[in-house]
């Protein structure tokens, strides 16, 4: 997936890619290195330079909460005489140190000058930073994370503001809800910045794109210009970057309620509340952070096209065997202590068995007493087993950030020997804060019998033996190979549900398409999941999220930003799909293997495709936007509105300052993109806006007389039910070198245009006009033009050349040179291309090729003089043909 993901990431106009380097995933055993498949960084880079992005490396050692014990691997932590983030030989250069230094003391200064010290002495030639490092150590950056950065300076004033880390959002956690951040927010944090005088960095794809271009077209300006601000009214500021070629401006307006009405330079302007306009020239507004225009995307899931799902996943099982440490108490090391799970597991699997057994004579008191089992735990799951019977789990809870919990259970003790089998599971080991990796995992001492209410006896010494891991991951049930090789073991039937410690296996056909393929996990407990042996990770649907910690409001754009605003999804599963690359797919038979550690029903499981359901926009005036469902159709438009409509997409409603006209009916007209299944929604989609766009182009009229919208746009969109010449190419000037292609323009009546010859889409009845210059001979044929009829029929034409010099010009054809040659607006004495090709293409195959002709280009004003002055429909009077400029041929 790399190459696409970098690739969207260039267009999205990023111009670097930022990683981590994980320690524990490249050296999972120490001196054994893994750069293989998704662990070549080297590929990755590669294919980042590939299309001509930079790379920032940050090398760690340490990653902060993103990752399993903060991208240690866990073997350090068993290493003698080693402290974590302190001086030590293994390390390199560290990550977000400043934010966590000051209670390692005078190590943590120690540390940090060292790390400095070492990574310069490799003189790699770029530069170092050190994220939330303030004051590093020379050379070393300082740089910025967060949500947002504008207000930050570094302690060196020669350093350059920058800013690592731009969180988009915030981090999901088993049974917390969907955290969101607006489109609007992030903007107005990344504009902000740029105000406050900060270098590029990465926000993402969207409405943001659109930003990047406009900060990229005045990058100059903001890293060579002199920097003024002035204060406009309470709360509205305007930053001025100027150099001697030109001035770039920003309006902020950091009021979180009231929107703002400016003059600035003798022009008035509005800047809602909680955004940034940015003006490139300092006139025109190019941007603003509130106003979004970029499509919205609602995205749906489709079921499986290529079987009848769930109904056709046919199920196998086995259990997992538990007997020998649930019943029997057998494990692999025995100690008189209860061990640390990083210490005894060494990250080697999420599971770790502790078990003990308890003598009871016949005069002990606990033989007929209430006696409750009270175990600490400092992992995340604990399951509970006495003398062989299952007796309870427990989970911690994250809303207090404290995974420490207590179980308690009343266990009846029987004469003799007593059997405790504690299953301890942990879902990652902690990651953040000062001194993270001296924080306890799994089951912590004490573990205690009670007596009545009284701790009667302490098991914490007693000899415990421990197992790492379980029996079905260690012999790798998952794996297609392994799985295969012990296929007598899977039942057929019947199949299981609710049932702890069990394993599901099932076939399934890969969905049709190429569209991101997920699979449903709804109604399972808790476990792990397998596509073709490749993990899925770790699931977990039957942790819902808590009702309460939802906000019944709207969720607003204005005002800081933090990771309990806007969240969503409370009293739902915290993850139920789970992204299924195609990569992991087969063209046959895939296999899908789960361990259902809980217990859960699999019939429900199902995998589908995640596509457009639906799309919006919502735009300025003067803004020209686009829809498209990618390459589906459009089949229905369901709201229209030209005004101030209230909502988000997928729920909007008109405001009583919509205006009156019925914009959805005018819309629906449009029967090329609505309810025709036969036509594309790229073609349709592209041609239909360009009928849009020519409301404000030309039709100066609809600019002053509103009522005449409804009129323009039902003429309009009568053209736009014509036939339609569209994605039209000529192959012959595809090899040409001495046809200039940017100097080629086209023209109809949708207006002109430059393109490297691919011409605009027309409607039947509008003249095409291809024009421009050419050096030495043209050819004599033009081989095949090409393209396709609003029916997604073809046509192809092939064209003889006919010199100006065998042309004999009658007085119409005097007429309509002269019209064109005004509309050309561009004067040359180049040799120009004129053809003209209008009527049905189904007919232009059986009749005479169109005619060529050389002539010097004309032009009146813009587009056309009259028109502009008295703000008219161009062509809509006759105009006065220049004397002596006409039908001359050049060369």
């Amino acid at each position: 997936m790399w190459p696409d993901l970098i690739r969207k990431a260039k267009e999205g106009g990023l111009d670097a890619v930022e990683t981590y380097v994980f320690w524990n995933a490249h050296e999972p055993t120490r001196r054994q290195y893994d750069f293989s498949g998704s662990l070549d960084l080297i590929r990755f880079l590669k294919t980042i330079q590939d299309q001509g992005l930079y790379a920032i490396l940050r090398i760690g050692p340490y990653t902060c909460a993103e990752w399993n014990y903060g991208g240690f691997p866990v073997w350090l932590h068993s290493m003698p005489r080693i402290s974590l983030r302190t001086k030590n030989d293994v390390f390199m250069v560290e990550n977000e140190y400043g934010n966590v230094m000051e209670p390692y003391g005078d190590d943590g200064k120690s540390y940090i000058n060292w790390c400095a010290q070492m990574a310069d002495s490799l003189d790699i030639g770029v530069p170092w930073i050190m994220c939330q490092q303030a004051a590093p150590p020379k050379p070393m950056l300082e740089t910025c994370n967060g949500w947002y950065c504008d207000e930050y300076k570094p302690k060196d004033s020669n350093t350059p503001k920058m800013w690592t880390e731009n969180w988009t959002g915030w981090f999901k956690s088993w049974g917390g809800p969907d955290p969101f951040r607006t489109a609007e927010d992030l903007a107005y944090s990344v504009a902000r910045f740029f105000q406050k005088g900060g270098n590029l960095n990465q926000p993402k794809w969207g409405h943001l794109k659109r930003l990047h271009d406009v900060l990229h077209s005045i990058e100059y300006t903001l890293t060579n210009g002199e920097v003024k601000n002035e204060k406009l009214n309470n709360l509205v500021m305007a930053t001025i970057y100027q150099t001697k070629e030109k001035s770039s401006c920003f309006l902020s307006n950091t009021n979180t309620k009231t929107d703002a009405n400016v003059n600035f330079g003798g022009i008035n302007y509005f800047v809602p509340a909680w955004s940034i306009s940015i003006l490139p020239d300092c006139r025109e507004e190019a941007y603003n952070t509130a106003k979004v225009s970029a499509q919205t995307s609602l995205m749906v899931k489709k079921l499986n096209k290529a079987e009848d799902e769930p109904s056709s996943l046919k199920w196998t099982w086995r259990p997992e065997l538990i007997e020998s440490t649930s019943v029997q108490g057998r494990g692999d090391i025995s100690v008189n202590k209860i061990v640390d799970q990083k210490d005894m597991a060494n990250d080697a699997s999420d599971y770790l068995w502790y078990m003990t057994s308890v003598d009871v004579a016949k005069d002990d008191p606990m033989l007929n007493g209430i006696v409750t089992l009270r175990v600490n735990d400092t992992g995340h799951v604990l399951h509970a087993f006495f003398n062989g019977e299952y007796i309870g789990s427990q989970w911690s809870k994250y809303s207090n950030n404290n995974v420490t919990y207590v179980f308690e259970r009343n266990i009846k003790l029987s004469l003799g020997k007593n059997l405790i089998s504690l299953l301890s599971v942990t879902v990652g080991f902690k990651n953040y804060g000062p001194m993270f990796d001296m924080v306890g995992a799994g089951i912590t001492s004490p573990i205690e019998l009670v007596l009545n209410k009284n701790v009667f006896k302490d098991l914490s010494s007693n000899k415990w033996t421990c197992k790492v891991g379980l029996n079905g991951i260690s012999n790798k049930f998952f794996n297609t190979d392994c799985a295969s090789k012990s296929s007598s073991r899977w039942i057929s039937d019947p199949i299981p549900i609710y049932r702890n410690f069990t394993w599901y296996k099932t076939t399934f056909k890969a969905p049709l398409g190429n569209k991101p393929v997920v699979v449903d996990l709804l109604g399972l407990g808790k476990g792990m999941a397998w596509v073709n042996g490749h993990s899925l990770g770790r699931y977990w649907p039957s942790y819902i999220a808590d009702k309460q910690l939802c906000k019944t409001e709207t969720c607003d754009y204005r005002g800081r930003y933090s990771d309990s605003k806007c969240v969503s999804k409370c009293g739902e599963p915290t993850q139920r799909w789970y992204h299924v690359p195609r990569s992991f797919l087969k063209d046959g038979q895939n296999t899908l293997v789960l361990f259902e550690e809980f217990g859960g029903n699999p019939s429900n499981v199902q995998f589908q495709t995640v596509e457009i359901g639906s799309v919006c926009i919502n735009t300025h005036e003067g803004k020209e936007v686009e829809l498209s469902c990618q390459d589906r159709p459009i089949s229905k438009i369901k709201f229209a509105s030209f005004g101030s409509p209230q909502g988000v997409c997928g729920s909007f409603d008109k405001s009583e300052s919509d205006s009156k006209v019925d914009a959805l009916s005018i819309l629906e007209k449009l029967t090329c993109c609505v309810g025709n299944g036969n036509v594309s929604g790229s073609f349709c989609n592209h041609y239909f806006l360009r009928m849009l766009a020519m409301i404000g182009w030309g039709e100066y009229g609809a600019a002053i007389d509103l009522d005449s919208i409804e009129v323009q746009m039902n003429k309009l969109f009568s053209k736009g039910v014509s036939t339609v010449h569209a994605n039209i190419t000529i192959d012959a000037f595809d090899d040409r070198e001495e046809i200039d292609p940017f100097q080629f323009r086209f023209s109809s009546d949708l207006g002109f245009f430059t393109m490297s010859l691919t011409l605009p889409d027309l409607s039947l009845e509008s003249p095409l006009t291809i024009y421009g210059r050419y050096q030495g001979s043209f050819p004599d044929n033009l081989r095949v033009l090409k393209g396709i009829l609003g029916d997604l029929s073809s046509f192809t034409m092939d064209f003889k050349i006919q010199r100006a010099k065998d042309i004999t010009l009658d007085s119409e054809r005097h007429i309509l040179v002269a019209k064109l040659s005004i509309l050309t607006c561009n004067i040359s004495r180049n040799k120009m291309l004129f053809w003209s090709l209008e009527g049905d293409p189904h007919k232009i195959l059986d009749s005479e090729p169109p005619e060529m002709i050389l002539l010097q280009r004309l032009s009146v004003g813009f587009i056309d003089l009259i028109a502009t002055a008295e703000n008219i429909p161009p062509g809509s009077q006759e105009p006065e043909l220049p004397q002596n400029s006409i039908f001359t041929e050049n060369g």
